[in-house]
């Protein structure tokens, strides 16, 4: 699922100053498959005490800038995330320094992008003054002022969710795609659903009632709250004994995060996961939909956040970006069990166990608006 990218109000980060270091402006355009958009994006680095940061701007979408969470030249290479989109970017750099040749991935699209180092005055303008807009404030929870839900296009060939300046965006997603997302399940936890809610693809719009971009838990109460308002959507949470996998503590090797730092869980390539001040908890919910087949418990013990990065080789069973089930990944890393427990100190353990699941007493379908 692409998430379109927008423009996040986080913090710059930085990395450390490599010998390599090719400050100022790469340029370059997305193009994605099947006649779908062409988008420009433009990467600013430049050195502040000693070490790198930069900001990226999708400048066919928005004039504001995304911060890059690090950025870095080193092997020959430009390697920068941007954690807020869950993105980044990985390419080889030509003898000449001037072209990077590479992939973007964001969430489960991989794309591949060329990058070229280009003066101030072969640059593409963007808005200088534009201003990111501020955060929702933590542990707000917000209203629905509007919501617009509409079939999808037989001609929309993307599918994604994400926030777009202060309005949760979904298109081309079925209600039990937004309805896994919004409950933090996998589709087989959800039970009950008509074939309707599970084959018809819909465009969704949802703007809260209070100022400010929403974080990801409140993307999910919007979305509950207008499933269950626009849809009538009548669903009580259960126990089941099901297949799992229990995260438990072995030898822990994560480090310990900040409290008032941004969490963020992204892939920067196949089989490469990073974890950024995130709970045990959320690392459960990214595996469970993105990596395992199965729902993934936390059994660790462990409270607070922490920060790591998973390294492995997936094989077919296993999700995250979509080349991770289809490209040539460097099989030098381990299964994702046993890289589990090596680099995090935590083990995947396949069990039977009680599991939410969601049952679906009645939901309407819904007419377009």
């Amino acid at each position: 699922m692409f998430k379109r990218i927008v423009a996040s109000c986080v913090f710059l980060s930085a990395a450390v100053l490599n010998a390599q270091n090719q400050s100022g402006t790469w340029q370059g355009t997305l193009n994605f498959p099947n006649n779908g958009p062409h988008l420009r994006l433009l990467v600013k680095v430049s050195e502040q005490n000693g070490v790198l940061v930069g900001k990226m701007y999708s400048i066919d979408q928005s004039s504001s800038p995304i911060p890059l969470s690090s950025i870095r030249f080193v092997n020959g290479e430009l390697d920068f995330n941007l954690a807020a989109l869950g993105a980044s970017y990985r390419g080889a750099i030509a003898a000449d320094g001037i072209t990077s040749s590479g992939t973007y991935i964001q969430g489960e699209v991989s794309l591949p992008l060329t990058l070229k180092h280009v003066s101030d005055a072969d640059a593409w303008p963007t808005i200088q003054n534009a201003q990111p807009l501020e955060r929702m404030k933590l542990g707000i929870d917000p209203g629905v002022e509007v919501a617009t839900i509409k079939p999808t296009s037989p001609k929309e060939t993307r599918t994604f969710l994400t926030i777009q300046s202060d309005r949760v965006l979904v298109v081309n997603m079925t209600v039990a795609d937004v309805l896994s997302f919004a409950y933090g399940l996998q589709r087989d936890q959800i039970l009950g659903l008509p074939e309707w809610a599970r084959m018809t693809r819909y465009n969704i719009t949802v703007k809260a009632d209070v100022a400010g971009q929403p974080d990801a838990e409140q993307m999910k109460t919007l979305l509950r709250k207008v499933l269950a308002d626009r849809l009538a959507l009548n669903a009580k949470p259960q126990k089941r004994v099901l297949n799992v996998y229990l995260l438990q503590t072995d030898t822990l090797r994560m480090k310990a995060g900040a409290n008032d730092a941004i969490p963020a869980l992204f892939f920067k390539g196949p089989g490469d996961l990073m974890i950024s001040n995130s709970t045990m908890n959320d690392l459960c919910q990214i595996l469970q939909s993105n990596v395992l087949n199965r729902p993934v418990l936390d059994r660790t013990e462990r409270p607070g956040r922490w920060n790591g990065e998973l390294l492995w080789t997936p094989d077919t069973l296993q999700g995250g970006p979509t080349d991770q089930r289809t490209s040539n990944v460097n099989d030098r890393y381990p299964s994702v069990f046993t890289a589990t427990r090596e680099q995090l100190g935590l083990k995947l353990t396949a069990a039977k166990a009680e599991a939410p699941v969601l049952e679906v007493v009645g939901i309407h379908q819904p007419s377009a608006n």
